[in-house]
């Protein structure tokens, strides 16, 4: 079997590629081993559409790497597109590594603007790389798979071929490709692993890359049991509104460990959900947080903004005093003394902080906000449904949905009353 065909049947038994006439999108670094998919996905017939990242990190050789694949696209007749990223401003921003950052920032591109489904060229000793990272970081079966043929709509024709395959089959074709030199320094982690590790380890170990080679199938295998089991357990721990009773999980700890997984979560992150010393309240990983015996999932992505009392998520109306002496008072909705509060000024809605202090309307002094949630019996997840308003000296005027300040309560000398309803999914009961 060619090389072509070689992956042309990998690509069927995955149902990586299109069967009609849609485009695949292809990642081009003018590398080998891109050259080699954007060849190969020719060859074996598929319309393509390439797309190259100039992250500007090694001056002229990043400007010659897009110079060769503008050529060569140019030579194959493939369109190409070229993305320039500013990588130091990506890592200030969220604080990643240079390689995290380039990981990123290709592939948010790649699944925005991208064709579906979309080819990478990891190749097989790429994913040897791949099991042996994951299991010096202390990874579950999850972790040791290494990558798969598709995930999404990202596809990786290659994995069942070696660089050594690659390498030849650009010769077989004459095809030139460039080089990047960062490849021969071991300042990053995979770097040392494929520079110094496995060479040593083949040399001492011969055969050993092709006795891992078919670990990783293997485990890719049994992984595809593995989560299917998975699954099929999840109805025995989740509650009906998608949290996690941990009571019932924490059973026994590996297969404890297994079924947090579904999260998300890494084996590390589940083994701290699971410990037993210490609170069982507040803990948090990735978007989850438990809550005393319940793992739960919550928005850690709230931030603080602008609002205006007559706009989402709140409803205004203005009353009169008498028409005020007659509505219930809900939790729902507060009162305000509209001789005071200009209703077209901006206030600001954030989520509680520690130490945050409400002057409860009916009371005298102030509490923690904390406090009100304990009073009320609200645990940690369920705080961020009740948001602050803050008015523009910084006073605490309402634990929205909750609690209300005496800050511009109504008395009897008001005369025009704000009505301000708090609406957090736009339906007005």
């Amino acid at each position: 079997m060619t090389f072509v065909e070689k992956i042309a049947s990998c690509a069927r038994h995955y149902s990586l590629l299109p069967s009609g006439a849609e485009p695949v999108g292809v990642g081009l670094s003018g590398g080998a081993d891109s050259v080699a998919l954007l060849l190969t996905m020719i060859e074996i017939g598929v319309s393509v559409k390439a797309f190259h990242c100039n992250f500007h990190l090694r001056g002229a050789e990043s400007n010659r790497d897009e110079q060769f694949c503008r050529h060569l696209c140019e030579t194959l007749g493939v369109e190409l597109s070229v993305k320039h990223f500013d990588v130091a401003r990506r890592m200030a921003e969220t604080g990643e590594s240079v390689e995290m950052a380039c990981r990123s920032l290709r592939y948010e591109w790649w699944r925005n603007e991208g064709p579906k489904p979309f080819a990478v060229a990891h190749h097989s000793d790429d994913n040897i790389e791949t099991l042996l990272l994951n299991l010096m970081r202390g990874s579950g079966l999850r972790g040791l798979k290494g990558m798969l043929p598709r995930n999404g709509e990202i596809v990786r024709p290659l994995l069942c071929v070696d660089r050594q395959e690659i390498e030849s089959f650009l010769a077989s074709r004459g095809q030139e490709y460039v080089t990047d030199s960062t490849n021969a320094l071991s300042d990053f982690r995979r770097n040392r692993l494929r520079n110094c590790l496995l060479p040593e380890l083949e040399r001492l170990f011969p055969g050993a890359m092709e006795g891992i080679k078919r670990s990783v199938e293997a485990l890719r295998g049994n992984f595809a049991l593995y989560d299917s089991t998975l699954n099929s357990l999840r109805h025995r721990v989740l509650t009906r509104d998608g949290n996690i009773d941990l009571q019932l999980i924490a059973l026994e700890a590996d297969p404890a460990t297994a079924l947090l997984e579904l999260t998300g979560l890494n084996i590390s992150q589940c083994r701290d959900i699971l410990r037993p010393d210490g609170t069982t309240s507040g803990r948090r990983a990735g978007k989850w947080v438990t809550d005393r015996n319940m793992l739960c999932l919550t928005d850690l992505q709230q931030e603080e903004r602008m609002v205006f009392l007559h706009s989402e998520p709140f409803s205004l109306r203005r009353i009169s005093p008498t028409e005020f002496s007659t509505i219930e008072k809900r939790s729902d909705t507060i009162f305000l003394d509209g001789d005071i509060v200009d209703p077209t000024l901006p206030l600001t809605l954030r989520p509680w902080r520690s130490g945050d202090r409400l002057s409860p309307f009916g009371m005298k002094g102030s509490r923690l906000v904390s406090d009100i949630f304990n009073d009320a019996k609200i645990g940690s997840v369920r705080r961020g449904e009740f948001p602050l308003l803050i008015d523009s000296d910084g006073k605490v005027l309402w634990v929205c949905g909750l609690r209300a300040s005496r800050h511009y309560a109504v008395t009897k000398a008001t005369t025009s009353i704000l009505m301000i309803k708090y609406l957090p999914n736009g339906i007005e009961n």
